[in-house]
């Protein structure tokens, strides 16, 4: 019995010593960075998210995915001070969305370019790209308040 006691003991410290750490590491963390996710209705029927992380109150980084019926894209905008980082990948399906529940998508296009905050590319090998950064600035505030 005495054997139980000292190991229900046992666990019960263990146990509040390790929240005790976490507790710690959690007030840590930064406590400026917030994330909101937005809809944009505009860009596509099928759905658009937009994952938007800001630092200091300020736009940092922002995922679109743009789904739609043959495949989906996801567009990265890292935003520096006077340019943004842009990553697209164009995934497709292998077959109509409503012909098999297990359809997965693989990567048909990958492109990486900078462009200016007022949506003007810098720098592009490939001409064709996802132009949506004119709906994401007018929907989508560079600064919380």
């Amino acid at each position: 019995m005495k054997l139980l006691q000292l190991l229900t003991l046992f666990i019960l410290l263990n146990s509040c010593s390790k929240q005790g750490k976490i507790k710690k590491n959690q007030g840590s963390l930064i406590k400026n960075d917030t994330i909101i996710y937005y809809d944009l209705e505009e860009i596509s029927l099928e759905g658009t998210e937009v994952k938007v992380l800001y630092s200091n109150d300020t736009i940092n980084k922002a995922t679109i995915n743009i789904y739609g019926e043959t495949g989906q894209n996801e567009i990265i905008y890292i935003f520096n001070n006077d340019i943004i980082n842009v990553e697209e990948k164009v995934y497709q399906y292998e077959e109509p969305i409503n012909v098999s529940s297990g359809n997965k998508p693989h990567l048909k296009s990958y492109q990486k370019y900078t462009m200016n905050y007022e949506g003007e590319i810098e720098n592009n090998d490939d001409e064709e790209i996802i132009d949506v950064f004119d709906v994401f600035r007018s929907k989508i505030p560079f600064y919380l308040k």
